[in-house]
């Protein structure tokens, strides 16, 4: 760490993860400059124990006197059903104090935007941001700051902050991803529990089987399994890049881990008095400085959950006992817990320890173990250092009780009139609490005192009170507690409501007769000769890049000579460099005379804002619920294709009221993860001209099969195991679906031809092209999601 990082105005936030209170004392007590924590109510960590609403006032007034910001985690996807809580729940939101929201939903940013302008955002790492574009597009709409994508490599950090104003937080520590956040449906289509609505299932943490098309193993191990990120050694170049903030992943993660992932990353090693914190020692599956410093060497396949610090290794083991070399500078302890082997699959408690008299640092460790000789030990527990840690996230922080100021007009037979003032907050009203005239004790101000401040268990002190009495009156106790209680409901209460839920719907759409026109979006170009006697209502056909412009401008005048429309889709992942590639080149894309495009993410939103061309925003923007249709109408769509993570009801719903025309997907192969990673791992490391590209198939622990693409850059697109498949009588019910989309993976134009037939006549037809061996699945169609 450098001398310019030594203060803490000039060194970017350390942004600390929190799961409830606890988590935020730990935060505040290892120097933390912020912290984000979720409500019990629409964050991606439905997991943690979250805050009510009186424990997020509480938090956040506690933070403030600390001086740390707090930010509250809004970053799922709403579904329509959920929209009245979720309004009520602004109105709590927006008078809570907060320094700003996390978000996702394109529809709840919409609504944000447009009534509680007020109310700082910044983009949950589920929006996806690809690149300079993305971030271009979020900092028109009013954002605070912008989370850079865990896949970012430095020099386009620099490069960002150098054509951008926004605030830049990039990810520091903690968990990583195999999939782009927010394009992962692995644990939705497997078991209806969705990332996008904090529930993930965490499949990327199994074990899998690598295949080629022939069936021949290629690798196996926890293929999909991240190492942690790590960049401490980095933070001088992160500062210099312009990044406002380091945000330290894990809400889910207990007090120790929060202290001392912070501590880590807020302390100055050279200044503090004490050694520097081994992270390896609190919570690892070995370490990486992620893609900001290096493209490779990501995935640890051979362990998926905590291994801990490597300290030595098995020299012999007998029945009850083993000895084991220590590294350097380690000892151990009764209380230890020790895991072996590479794959850190078995472990033990540590019993008792014994130093072999002159033995340097080999040491007898008693207790049952599973252990071999020769092999790895890593230490997943230590005792002693967790004890310490945990003492001092624990140490009790300050709270100093807001000064309360009440005046009460107390008048006999008339409701009590007071004005409450407290925290830059004022309230005046009355309480239907009506004084009588005093018999025998009539009310003096020590005897509404005594009562009024009776603050315990709220953030308030009495410091001021003022009585207007002019009658001798009487009020019992219990009246006075009920004073009490309704000028700090009143000071906590929520505002009012700024929008009603008619203002979300859209009016009716006018439904088309007959059944859906079909949209057969290929993979590649070079499928579309096979294919082209299916003869698709409309054409989706993939832009890789510039290169295949020219190409791709032959067939959309072919293909439209066959009275066929034709949609060219944008790349579903695009970084900077991409976006400014293809914004070189938009008269030439422009010039092929598409009849629309299809955007994927918010760069493509960004690049195509002045085009007249109709553009498709694609499921992957996450057309969840009616109010994203009513907010990419005005961001620029003429059109959406309905998530994958809707069920038929939620569907009807949504085609009542969108604002705009739907696409359904019905048939192939759908798409469960984007990925920078490569799960071949060849030494080779040529991933921009990768000579292992093709289609794969990856066998998880229950045998099912799930294809997999690894393209010539050497990204990876994985595919769920059972073929969409939404029959006709499934479909019957819903009225309005402007277009049924089909998927083409790798299937014959005679499996394509008879199930456009089946869509085109409403009838199941011999379905002799489509029983060879194939698994189908209506997806999330009949479930949904949690």
């Amino acid at each position: 760490m450098i001398k310019r990082l030594k203060q803490k105005n000039n060194r970017p936030e350390i942004l600390a993860p929190a799961g409830n209170e606890a988590g935020i004392i730990a935060a505040i007590n290892a120097g933390a400059d912020a912290v984000y924590f979720g409500g019990k109510f629409f964050n991606a960590r439905q997991r943690a124990d979250n805050l009510d609403e009186k424990a997020i006032r509480h938090c956040v007034r506690l933070c403030h006197q600390h001086d740390i910001k707090a930010y509250l985690t809004l970053n799922i996807l709403v579904k329509d059903s959920e929209w009245d809580e979720l309004l009520d729940y602004l109105c709590f939101l927006e008078t809570s104090g907060l320094d700003g929201l996390i978000v996702q939903d394109p529809g709840l940013i919409w609504v944000l935007r447009r009534y509680y302008p007020q109310i700082k955002l910044q983009t949950s790492t589920q929006a996806s941001v690809g690149g300079l574009f993305g971030v271009l597009f979020f900092e028109t709409m009013g954002f605070t700051r912008v989370v850079l994508p865990r896949e970012m490599p430095i020099a386009e950090v620099y490069d960002i902050k150098k054509h951008s104003r926004i605030e830049l937080k990039v990810f520091a520590h903690g968990a990583l991803c195999f999939a782009r956040s927010g394009q992962c449906l692995m644990s939705s289509l497997i078991g209806g529990r969705s990332g996008n609505r904090g529930l993930c299932a965490q499949p990327c943490r199994q074990y899998y089987h690598l295949m080629d098309t022939q069936g021949k193993p290629v690798r196996e191990g926890y293929l999909l399994s991240m190492k942690d990120l790590n960049t401490q050694t980095h933070l001088e170049e992160i500062a210099d890049a312009g990044v406002s903030a380091f945000k330290i992943e894990g809400r889910l993660k207990n007090q120790a881990y929060i202290y001392a992932t912070t501590k880590a990353y807020a302390q100055i090693p050279e200044d503090a008095k004490q050694a520097p914190i081994n992270l390896d020692a609190i919570f690892s599956r070995d370490f990486t400085a992620g893609w900001l410093f290096d493209l490779h060497h990501h995935i640890n396949a051979h362990v998926q959950k905590k291994r801990g610090e490597l300290i030595g290794e098995v020299e012999k083991v007998g029945r009850r006992e083993m000895v084991v070399t220590l590294k350097k500078g380690v000892t151990l302890a009764a209380g230890d817990g020790l895991a072996f082997g590479k794959a850190a699959d078995r472990g033990m408690r540590v019993e008792n320890v014994q130093n072999i008299r002159g033995q340097g640092n080999r040491v007898r460790v008693f207790g049952h173990s599973a252990a071999r000789a020769h092999e790895p030990v890593y230490r997943n527990k230590n005792s002693r250092m967790l004890a310490a840690i945990a003492s001092a996230a624990e140490r009790p922080v300050d709270f100093n009780p807001l000064a309360l100021s009440i005046d009460l007009d107390l008048k006999k037979d008339r409701p009590i009139h007071y004005k409450a003032r407290a925290d830059e907050r004022q309230i005046e009203g009355r309480i239907a609490i009506v004084p009588s005239r005093a018999q025998k004790h009539p009310l003096d101000q020590k005897m509404i005192q005594g009562q009024l401040q009776k603050l315990g268990g709220t953030d308030y002190l009495l410091a001021d009170l003022h009585i207007k009495m002019t009658d001798a009156l009487f009020l019992s106790k219990k009246d006075l507690n009920r004073v009490r209680r309704g000028v700090i409901e009143q000071l906590d209460a929520p505002g009012k409501r700024k929008i009603d839920l008619s203002v979300l719907w859209s009016t009716p759409r006018k439904i088309r007769d007959g059944h859906p026109p079909i949209s057969l979006e290929v993979r590649g170009l070079d499928q579309i000769e096979a294919l082209r006697e299916c003869q698709p209502d409309e054409w989706v056909l993939p832009l890789d890049g510039v290169k295949s412009i020219p190409r791709l401008h032959g067939l959309v005048q072919q293909l439209k000579k066959e009275n066929a429309a034709v949609r060219i889709a944008f790349p579903h992942i695009m970084n900077t460099q991409s976006c400014r590639s293809l914004a070189a080149h938009l008269d030439e894309i422009e010039a092929m005379a598409a009849d629309g495009y299809l955007a994927r993410n918010y760069e493509t939103l960004y690049l195509l804002r002045q085009i007249k061309r109709p553009i498709e925003a694609d499921a992957s923007l996450h057309v969840f619920n009616t109010v994203t249709t009513k907010a990419l109408g005005e961001w620029g769509c003429a059109s959406a294709a309905i998530s994958h993570e809707l069920e038929a009801p939620a569907i009807q719903s949504l085609l009542k009221r969108s604002a705009l025309p739907l696409v359904l997907s019905v048939y192939g192969f759908q798409a469960v993860m984007f990925s920078d990673n490569c799960v071949v791992d060849c030494d080779k490391k040529q991933c921009s001209r990768c000579p292992h590209h093709g289609l794969y198939f990856l066998k998880d622990r229950m045998g099912k099969v799930f294809p997999l693409v690894l393209d010539k850059a050497g990204k990876t697109v994985i595919y769920n195991a059972d073929k969409l498949f939404l029959t006709p009588k499934m479909l019957e019910p819903l009225k309005g679906i402007d277009r049924y989309r089909i998927h083409v993976l790798n299937e014959t134009a005679a499996e394509i031809s008879q199930v456009m037939t089946i869509y085109r006549s409403g009838q199941m037809a011999n379905l002799n092209q489509l029983d060879e061996g194939q698994h189908f699945t209506a997806g999330n169609f009949k479930r949904g999601v949690q």
